[in-house]
């Protein structure tokens, strides 16, 4: 077959297909990279959330407990729950606030918090219970 100088085949020279794999080469393992930080990111949030549930359930107990008339916490309690699957650990610290003004309040502040380990807090919450 002959061809006129007006006619090229159609197709790709070498150099436009180098260029276009160095291309895909670079941008691969930013995509790659970013995609494992995406999955990182939400189990991180996943693990906060849950952490919160937990945080949310002492809180639950605590008033229960405080309405069936048990008194008050000690100055600091712990333990451990399993929640979705997970061994979540928990702190609760407790204040007692005097009545400062004479109006009869006796105020109990709770700080509460959860994690994957014992000292770790992923989520934590203060809750001020009136005695």
């Amino acid at each position: 077959m002959n061809l006129n100088s007006n006619q090229r085949e159609k197709g790709f020279s070498l150099v436009e297909v180098l260029v276009a794999l160095m291309i895909i080469g670079i941008a691969l393992p930013a995509l790659l990279g970013q995609m494992q930080s995406q999955g990182d990111s939400q189990a991180l949030l996943r693990n906060k959330t849950l952490a919160l549930y937990v945080v949310q359930n002492k809180v639950a107990e605590y008033a229960v407990w405080k309405k069936q008339g048990k008194g008050k916490l000690s100055d600091s309690e712990s333990g451990d729950v399993e929640l979705g699957g997970v061994r979540w650990y928990w702190k609760m610290t407790a204040k007692n606030f005097q009545d400062v003004l004479g109006q009869g309040f006796n105020m109990q502040r709770l700080e509460i918090s959860a994690g994957l380990e014992p000292d770790e807090a992923l989520s934590s919450v203060e809750v001020i219970f009136n005695e």
